[in-house]
């Protein structure tokens, strides 16, 4: 028997006391049979924790991608109420230059009005200055119309002197009458006063064909008529 067990220890190349000394190392069964298992464990978790990891990374991206939309629509949003603010106060720019446009015309047009006011109350006074002495002339030749029918006798009996200076006054009358006739017809007397150049020189009824001053031409802007 103990030379079969040594052909057996003989047979795979060890004795007992090799046996108990490579189980005591490092490269006995132990290694193979103990340490493969943990090895196994060990890249099992690794797996896991790789695993892991990538689902991490891609909660990660798409949590990134999902902030980069909400601030790009954020972005959209804050341009176009950028857009929006810019058009109104274009809008208004404009608004406030067309009022002050027009607030410049009311002003010129107010001065306008204010010189014609200013030229219209010239015009009046000087009417109204021409009209006294119309009216004053109108009076001294009935004055003198008046005293010369009542002194006809007297005129008569006197001399040549004061046949000449009775001449000289009927003339004086005649030409203030031609002076008084309408210049349109030449036959009415004239009682319409044209402006802006203030003539004397037209009737009533010749004034609705006329658009101008019979004696200067200037356009008629309007016409007043005196009631002598």
């Amino acid at each position: 028997m103990a030379i079969q067990g040594q052909l057996c220890s003989d047979n795979f190349g060890f004795s007992m006391g090799g046996t108990q000394n490579f189980m005591e190392s490092g490269y006995g069964f132990n290694e193979f049979s103990f340490n493969l298992p943990q090895k196994q464990q060990q890249n099992f978790c690794f797996n896991n924790n790789g695993l892991v990891l990538n689902h991490n990374n891609h909660q990660s991206i798409s949590s990134s991608q999902s902030i980069a939309a909400q601030i790009e629509k954020q972005r959209q949003e804050i341009d176009w109420f950028i857009h929006l603010q810019t058009k109104k106060l274009a809008k208004a720019r404009k608004r406030t230059s067309e009022l002050e446009d027009f607030m410049r015309r009311i002003e010129i047009e107010s001065q306008t009005w204010q010189r014609m006011a200013r030229e219209n109350e010239a015009i009046v006074a000087s009417l109204n200055n021409t009209i006294k002495q119309i009216r004053e002339n109108q009076f001294f030749s009935n004055v003198v119309e008046d005293a010369e029918s009542c002194c006809d006798d007297r005129g008569e009996r006197e001399g040549e002197t004061g046949e000449n200076r009775g001449h000289e006054e009927r003339e004086n009358r005649g030409e203030n009458s031609r002076k008084m006739v309408c210049k349109s017809c030449n036959y009415r007397n004239s009682c319409v006063v044209f402006l802006p150049c203030q003539h004397l020189c037209s009737c009533k009824s010749c004034l609705a064909f006329l658009g101008s001053c019979p004696v200067c031409g200037t356009l008629m802007k309007a016409a007043v008529e005196v009631l002598f």
